[in-house]
């Protein structure tokens, strides 16, 4: 039986960026396939409790950033963490990650 990690991610995070490459590594290392699965945030945090970033308190948003910051750092990954528009509409994007797997490309190079 082979292993396989169901990765469920949102394009646009910052930190599906500064993870998923550390998660196929890791696949990679110990001999699992990951199968991407984007969903849309946006819609699954009003559902669950979740609140978007511009809603979430300036104390949590202020934390997020420190984190984003330290990550960014401790990996050594550039990343843009104030970007112009955000969030982005990522339906494309999330469309040809599905099509790159399906075609037997690698989803999480993109």
């Amino acid at each position: 039986m082979s292993k396989v990690i169901d990765y469920y991610f949102t394009v646009v995070s910052p930190w599906t960026y500064l993870g998923s490459y550390r998660l196929a590594e890791i696949a990679k290392r110990h001999g699992a396939e990951v199968s991407v699965k984007p969903v849309n945030l946006g819609e699954i945090f009003p559902r669950t409790g979740g609140l978007p970033l511009p809603k979430r308190s300036p104390e949590r948003q202020a934390y997020r950033m420190a984190e984003l910051k330290r990550w960014r750092e401790h990996l050594g990954i550039p990343i843009n963490l104030e970007p112009k528009f955000f969030p982005a509409n990522d339906e494309l994007a999330a469309c040809m990650i599905i099509a790159a797997g399906d075609s037997g490309g690698d989803p999480l190079a993109l």
